[in-house]
């Protein structure tokens, strides 16, 4: 490895913050080549080197040099690899809107280069912007068509594409007997730029606005994405039978058993039946009925206050009485503490929390899950989006920006929930 002083002299860089002894995990201030001020770690800084920058330039320099690098001739070629063109005589760089032409469908757009190639990658040739919105359409309807199916399955009526003709509110999969319906998103449809682009309304609100009409409505409305119904179908279609009174197995609480549930056992529980998964740092509670937990309730104490984090049961059962049952524990355990929960309202009213003595105290404004653009297989907690864990997880990170526009850079959006519901007892 290069002494730290022969690098400096090399490249033209200056600690000037930090040991200069060889600590490959510390966080370093350096004057780059370009003059400017720049935080990395030396580990990286030698990577850099490893990999042949002849120059090492500050994120933004580096960034700009990227772009500018690239090149008409280079654009031009990469739009060839996924059977487009490029329609321009000159270059600025790839945040530049050009005219692209489709040898897909010959259609011609105007959009950003980067945006335009990035899409590209993904679906794996250039297409226009309302090709791929008839594209998606067709796949969507694949996917609502299958739970609209399995809805009828169920020996009830349902109604594709509900309009209501007074209001133009409209439901993917709506069933008139029930007051329910189902809206189907696609998560990359449904991101944050996608919709901001193709609605020209606010994307923090649009799936709010759904549940706010469907409850003017009376309506139960249940939001799911593309990713849930993927990869965790069965507990979709248990809340749908859930919800539409369909349930095969009923269980009295009153011939179960309370107890502590182990924590290895409550992970595997809330993986299998619920649509969050496992809640992390909290206590839990179950109900077990011949020698099998069917519900269970996963708690934390805050400050002077117990928040309900989950509550659960076995697919295909209605444990009734089941969260009341465990709530009792849970109070004469902790007599005097206020308690807690919110509904997540893509998913559910709060009716359960009602039948326990909660009352409803405000609706929360929409918060916010990152996905993948690339990859779309998953809806990742915004916890681990947090500044301080992106400043590690990406070399370039650029301090100057916010939280979104890093994850925006590095090929992640936002898509944004319906807000919750908060109960109090």
């Amino acid at each position: 490895m290069k002494r730290l002083a022969d690098i400096e002299e090399q490249y033209n860089i200056k600690l000037i913050e930090g040991n200069r002894e060889k600590d490959l995990g510390e966080s370093k201030v350096w004057i780059m080549s370009c003059g400017h001020k720049h935080k990395a770690i030396f580990k990286n800084i030698i990577r850099r080197i490893e990999r042949g920058d002849k120059e090492l330039l500050c994120k933004s320099c580096a960034h700009k040099l990227r772009n500018k690098k690239l090149g008409l001739d280079k654009a031009k070629e990469t739009c060839e690899q996924y059977n487009g063109e490029l329609l321009a005589d000159s270059w600025i760089n790839n945040k530049t809107t050009y005219t692209f032409k489709s040898n897909t469908c010959g259609h011609t757009w105007e959009s950003r280069f980067d945006n335009t190639i990035n899409v590209a990658k993904r679906r794996g040739y250039l297409l226009c912007p309302e090709c791929a919105l008839k594209q998606m359409n067709s796949n969507k309807s694949k996917a609502e068509q299958e739970i609209a199916d399995y809805i009828k399955s169920l020996g009830v009526k349902t109604i594709m594409n509900y309009r209501d003709k007074e209001s133009n509110f409209e439901i993917d999969i709506y069933v008139p007997e029930k007051k329910f319906g189902v809206e189907y998103h696609g998560s990359y449809w449904h991101s944050e730029q996608v919709l901001l682009t193709k609605t020209k309304t606010n994307p923090k609100t649009y799936h709010k606005r759904k549940a706010d009409e469907a409850d003017a409505r009376g309506i139960d409305l249940l939001q799911i994405f593309d990713i849930e119904w993927t990869n965790q179908k069965e507990i979709i279609k248990d809340i749908i039978k859930a919800k539409l009174g369909k349930l095969e197995h009923k269980i009295y609480a009153r011939k179960c058993e309370v107890g502590v549930v182990p924590f290895k056992e409550a992970k595997l529980f809330f993986e299998h039946n619920h649509i969050f998964g496992e809640p992390s740092g909290t206590r839990m509670l179950g109900l077990k009925y011949l020698d099998e937990w069917v519900a269970i309730v996963a708690y934390r104490k805050e400050k002077d206050s117990i928040n309900i984090i989950r509550y659960a049961t076995l697919l295909e059962h209605s444990v009734i009485g089941g969260f009341t049952k465990l709530l009792k524990q849970i109070k004469k355990a902790n007599p005097e503490i206020e308690i807690f929960t919110y509904a997540d309202r893509r998913f559910s009213k709060g009716t359960l929390y009602g039948v326990g003595g909660f009352k409803q105290t405000h609706i929360s404004h929409p918060t916010y899950y990152y996905i993948d653009l690339k990859k779309k297989n998953e809806l990742l907690n915004r916890r681990g989006f947090q500044r301080k864990y992106l400043q590690k997880r990406w070399e370039d990170f650029d301090p100057s920006k916010t939280e979104y526009e890093n994850t925006l850079a590095h090929g992640y959006d936002r898509v944004w929930d319906a807000g919750h519901i908060k109960y109090m007892l």
